[in-house]
Parts: C-alpha cells; sequence; structure tokens
C-alpha cells in the first residue's frame, strides 16, 4: 500500500503525499488512536478550564464572602 501510493507524488509532498495520508486516515488502528487522544486532549483541557463547580465551599470561606459583601458598600461610600 505504501510503496504503490508513495511512487506516484510529486516534489512538493517529501515527507507523506496527500494521497498516502488520505489512505492512512481511513485506516482504523490510527482512526481508534486519533479518537482517543482527541479525548484524553479534551478531557485534560475541561479539568484544567472548568474546575469542579459543584464542590462544597468551605463555612468560614462562605461566611468571609458574607462579610465583605456587607462591608463593601460602607466601604464604597466612604
Amino acid at each position: 500500500m505504501y510503496l504503490y501510493c508513495c511512487n506516484r507524488h510529486d516534489e512538493s509532498e517529501k515527507r507523506l503525499p496527500k494521497d498516502c495520508l488520505v489512505i492512512l486516515c481511513k485506516y482504523d488502528p490510527v482512526l481508534r488512536w486519533s479518537r482517543d487522544c482527541d479525548n484524553t486532549l479534551y478531557q485534560g483541557l475541561v479539568e484544567v478550564l472548568i474546575p469542579d463547580v459543584l464542590r462544597p465551599i468551605p463555612s468560614a470561606l462562605t461566611q468571609a464572602i458574607r462579610n465583605f459583601a456587607k462591608s463593601l458598600e460602607s466601604w464604597l461610600t466612604n
């Protein structure tokens, strides 16, 4: 397969000819590998960019946010 398609390429495709790439991209193990890599990449991005928003907030932090919000208006007014 590779030798056949690679004998028919022009000079601009020295590394991997376009027709060989098309054949390779239709190969099932390559499709599975590509899908798995995409899944791993996007799952990693989701974990970094979208933190766990449902995790509980400690009560001390909740109270500090409330106290800050109550004081904010008077601080800005002064």
